[in-house]
């Protein structure tokens, strides 16, 4: 008699191929709808009220993809009813024994553990920093959108679902934090600080999260130090409060790093399940997620091979491999079918240098920037003891756990060799951790060897205090000016939108440079017309120019916006910000 289990996988069967057959006939049948239709209800949904990139030949490109994929699910609805009872066999074999119960009392117990294994002194400073990490984090909240995520709210997180997560026209579609983020947006609203909720939670929970990974890897006394110096890292809380995905890409990783030093110990079904899910939701979040996922892999391939069921695990690990693999294509089915995959992997920021000099090039730039932002919150004698440190933490690990931490920089640097491609600098956040974690390391291995008793619990604590102390000014200071003087950075935008929106005629042009997503934002949250961003200079009668005074002098925004000399006043400053000056320009009459 078949067993209960065997019951719910015959019914969980027949659903997927039900379920395939009724996609296999609904991409048919939209496959068959008119390009007017389409283009008619993308113009009602795009910020401008037109859709101009939806040409017909984007059109016939989506019709046969649509064909292609109904084709696909059609077949696989065939060969799911063809081998349905050894996939049943197989599926009661696999999933026989998973408990997320277990699993969930095992973690419960893991940091229920960590926490009462360590003094009242190491709880209460681990409180304190938890807590000042919340409040710098809360405090830079409610700052003014920036580029970024005012054109990624705007153009994908505002739009209903199946436009959301199938519009891949710029890599800014960070697309599980922008499912979070459309989430959000109903249940709340559209408010600044309402929008930065997913990254801010994220943000928060990196905190815990990191202390218990890099106790895992060291001690309880390097996570503590190490918390101190991202609880307050001006980068980790700026991508806090930045409606952006990075934070989930440090997350993820931080979680795969712990999920595969448990599978080592203890290998269970449920454990292995959730790596995978992880895994793949990091990759749907940001294609980013290469690096990190590769550096785990990689570090986790090394230790199975010291193990004794080497075979087993091996194995274990190829399948995951494999499932992330898939799940990573089923969520980005949508994008396949709006997009293509060439917005995916043939887009203009993951395109190959020209040549390996310009790579170079750009990797040396990079790596300058990216040293500079690291180190903008620390005075130049704690940065030199810092790099100081480092050196001394990569190259003084006591045991095999903490080669990840190790190798992640030559993983890094190989892939982006091999791919030609230099990220930007805040694609390297998720490194961020395991630095602290290499440099707490090597300052209390550096303090052991000149004073064994140096690694009581006071004198840790005094330095993860003193280290919270010290890099809390330069943190906030650099918060402020980053958004004061960041790409991007357009402060005033709403206060700007306030002076305009009784003041604009149909006929009006708003022109800026590099500083349109903020306005947008503004202009549609107090519904200001759009297309004021839009309007033809040809058919303009007056132009309202946005100079950021910081970065463009107004001779070159009238440049740059081909505005013709001859037909306009010349400017005339209506407002001054401390952001931006606003001038005027009107039509001669002839």
């Amino acid at each position: 008699m078949p067993s209960k289990s065997h019951k719910y996988i015959h019914w969980i069967i027949w659903t997927c191929i039900a379920l395939c057959v009724l996609l296999a006939l609904g991409f048919g049948a939209l496959s068959y709808i008119s390009f007017d239709w389409v283009k008619s209800h993308l113009d009602a949904l795009a910020v401008d009220g037109n859709a101009d990139k939806f040409t017909p030949v984007v059109f016939k490109k989506m019709v046969s993809r649509l064909q292609i994929a109904g084709s696909g699910f059609l077949f696989l609805s065939f060969a799911l009813i063809l081998f349905r009872k050894p996939l049943q066999q197989h599926l009661h074999h696999s999933l026989t024994g998973i408990s997320f119960s277990k699993f969930y009392r095992d973690t419960k117990h893991h940091i229920s553990a960590a926490w009462t294994e360590v003094s009242p002194q190491h709880q209460f400073l681990f409180l304190i920093i938890f807590f000042i990490g919340v409040i710098i984090r809360i405090c830079f909240l409610f700052q003014p959108m920036r580029h970024d995520e005012a054109f990624t709210f705007t153009n994908y997180a505002s739009k209903p679902l199946f436009v959301a997560l199938s519009n891949y026209s710029f890599p800014n579609n960070h697309l599980f934090h922008t499912f979070l983020v459309h989430i959000f947006y109903l249940c709340f609203g559209n408010h600044e600080w309402i929008i930065r909720l997913p990254a801010l939670f994220t943000g928060i929970l990196l905190l815990p999260v990191a202390y218990l990974t890099i106790r895992q890897f060291y001690t309880y006394q390097v996570a503590l130090i190490s918390l101190a110096l991202i609880a307050t890292a001006s980068p980790l809380v700026e991508y806090s409060i930045n409606a952006r995905g990075y934070m989930l890409i440090c997350l993820f990783f931080l979680l795969l790093l712990i999920l595969a030093q448990n599978l080592l110990i203890q290998s269970d079904k449920a454990r292995w399940i959730t790596f995978s899910l992880v895994g793949a939701l990091g990759l749907y979040t940001i294609p980013i997620m290469v690096y990190p996922l590769s550096i785990v892999f990689i570090w986790f391939f090394a230790s199975i091979l010291k193990t004794t069921n080497k075979r087993t695990r091996l194995r274990q690990l190829f399948f995951s491999g494999i499932s992330i693999g898939l799940l990573t294509a089923f969520f980005y089915t949508p994008i396949f079918l709006g997009s293509g995959p060439q917005a995916l992997f043939n887009n203009r920021f993951v395109r190959a240098a020209p040549s390996w000099e310009s790579f170079f090039n750009a990797l040396f730039h990079s790596g300058t920037e990216l040293g500079q932002l690291w180190t903008l919150d620390y005075p130049f004698a704690l940065t030199l003891l810092f790099i100081i440190c480092l050196i001394i933490g990569c190259i003084s690990f006591s045991n095999p756990k903490t080669v990840p931490l190790v190798i992640a920089l030559p993983i890094c640097l190989l892939l982006i060799t091999l791919q030609k491609v230099m990220p930007p600098e805040r694609t390297w956040l998720f490194l961020m951790p395991l630095c602290f974690a290499w440099i707490a390391n090597g300052l209390i291995y550096f303090l052991e060897q000149l004073k064994p008793r140096s690694s009581h619990q006071t004198v840790i604590t005094t330095i993860a205090g003193l280290l919270t102390i010290i890099s809390l000014p330069g943190a906030i200071q650099n918060l402020s000016n980053h958004y004061q003087y960041g790409p991007g950075t357009l402060r005033d935008a709403n206060q700007i939108t306030q002076m305009l929106a009784p003041k604009l005629t149909p006929t009006d042009r708003v022109l800026t440079i590099a500083t349109a997503a903020p306005l947008e934002y503004y202009f549609n949250h107090q519904n200001v017309s759009i297309k004021h961003l839009r309007t033809p200079i040809t058919s303009a009668n007056r132009i309202i120019l946005i100079v950021m005074e910081s970065k463009y002098s107004l001779e070159e925004v009238l440049k740059k916006g081909q505005i013709p000399s001859m037909q306009f006043s010349s400017p005339q400053l209506i407002h001054r910000y401390d952001s931006a000056a606003i001038y005027m320009l009107i039509r001669q009459s002839l």
